[in-house]
This record gives C-alpha cells, structure tokens and sequence, in this order.
C-alpha cells in the first residue's frame, strides 16, 4: 500500500502511516473470508466500490486519489496468552460509566465482547484499542519514517499524490504505566507523580534538515477527561550545541522508570544549574 497522509505534525504524521496499514489488516482479513477478494488483487479507483462497506470513507477517497491496496493472504494472529488471561481475569469489573469515563479496568481489554447494537459500542471498540495486545510496557521504534504530502485531481482529472515532506525520527518512544504484565513493576508502574497513563516521545527529527533536532513529549494521563499534554522542543542553530544536551535530558522523561526528570532550559544554558 501507498502510504498517504496530510501534512501533520511530525507524531501525528507518524500515526497516519500505521493507522492505514492496521485498516488494510482488518480489511484483508474481513474481506477475503467473505470471498469478495483474493490475496494478490489489488484495489484501486476502477474498483474501490468491491470494499466500500469495510473501509472508511477516508480511506476511499485516498483510493479515489490514486492510492492503491494490495490485498494479502488473511493470518490470524491470536493475542498474546498473557494478555487473554488479563481479560479472563479482570473485564468482568470493567464499567463504562454514565461519565463515558473507563472504571475498574486492571490489564487486558476491557471490553471483550461489545454488542454492536449498544449505543456506546464505539466508544468501547476505542477504549480496546487504547488498551490493545500491541504492547503493555513500552514501544520504541528507531528510525521510523513518514511522508506527508498532498492528493489532488488536476483539470484534466487526473490524480496526483505528491510527497512534499518525508520525515525521519530517531526514535518513538512510549511507556505505559498502568496495564503493564510482563516487567516489574506490574500491573502500575509507580511511583507516578504525574498521575499519567503513558508517556511518549518523538525526538529527534533527523529529516528535515530544517526541522533537525525538533522533537516532543507528550502525556497521557489516567484522568480520561483531561487534554493530553504536549511539549514541543525545538532549537536554532546558533543553539543547537548548547542545547542537545538539554534536549536529551528532558527527553529521557518519557521514558523514566522513577519519575519525569525536570530540566530548567535556562538554567543550563547559562551554566547556572545545580
């Protein structure tokens, strides 16, 4: 599949190249027990409308633009038997409250069986995925990469898809710290100050040149009615140097066992810290 993407923010631009390759999975293993498609058809404009009912109109009009999808052979991958025992163990007390707030919830998927007549179904689907086998400690990925760029139909009708930025970060990086099962501590990473359910880090670019060394930290946290937070660092040239150091220190926060380090920018700059 083409990856395609609108121009984002470099973690979000991230997320948009993983997110239509996990629907391509869903739609590969939907579609071809249905016996509509067959691994090694490929899905392009001419034939689109053969899977509208399993992908989102998003994707369609990306398919529509000149985007193409290679249909695969289906794979079942089942969960994780550890994280099958979690929802055996702890789904049963689970509540999605009159707040649409998650209560109870230990490790697992919280919602193993959604009925998809329930008014709230989607909201549970969402937490599950929040909450999904992918990872339960932390997830780090080294020179990921992203485009992002623009889809268009010129004057004559013909489509164009132009990357117009490709970005490379050194690392993503997140640590979780409620849900976890394989390393101590478990199932909470404590102590937690923050009171976060993860955090994450994208940092630093390598590509753009002009965007070298931006990267940024965000935080999720337990309280599902707060915003998430995110800090963006970014430096000039001039300050580059003096800065890197300052950079990795704030940085390695999102991935402190212990507590989040705090870094004073100026301070250390200046020489003045303790």
């Amino acid at each position: 599949m083409k990856r395609e993407s609108l121009c984002l923010s470099p973690l979000t631009a991230v997320f948009s190249v993983l997110l239509p390759v996990l629907l391509g999975l869903l739609l590969t293993a939907t579609s071809t027990r249905a016996g509509i498609l067959q691994p090694g058809e490929t899905i392009k404009e001419s034939n689109v409308h053969e899977v509208a009912d399993y992908i989102t109109p998003g994707v369609r009009w990306c398919v529509e633009q000149g985007m193409t999808m290679d249909i695969v052979a289906y794979k079942h991958i089942p969960p994780p038997a550890i994280y099958s025992e979690a929802t055996e163990k702890y789904s049963s007390q689970v509540q999605l409250k009159d707040d649409n707030l998650v209560h109870n919830w230990v490790a697992g998927k919280p919602f193993p069986d959604v009925d998809p007549n329930d008014p709230r179904a989607a909201m549970k689907v969402m937490y599950n995925f929040e909450r999904s086998i992918y990872f339960s400690e932390s997830l780090d990925l080294n020179y990921m990469d992203a485009d992002t760029g623009s889809l268009y139909t010129d004057s004559k009708g013909k489509n164009h898809y132009n990357v117009e930025r490709h970005f490379v970060p050194e690392w993503l990086r997140v640590m979780r710290f409620e849900g976890r099962l394989v390393h101590e501590p478990k199932p909470l990473l404590l102590p937690n100050k923050d009171k976060v359910f993860y955090k994450a880090g994208l940092y630093p670019l390598i590509e753009p040149f002009d965007l070298k060394g931006v990267g940024g930290v965000s935080f999720r946290y337990q309280d599902q009615s707060r915003h998430d937070d995110t800090w963006l660092f970014e430096c000039t040239s001039a300050e580059l140097a003096a800065e890197t150091e300052i950079a990795a220190k704030c940085f390695s926060a999102a991935n402190d066992a212990a507590e989040a380090i705090e870094c004073d920018n100026e301070e250390d700059v200046d020489g003045g810290g303790d």
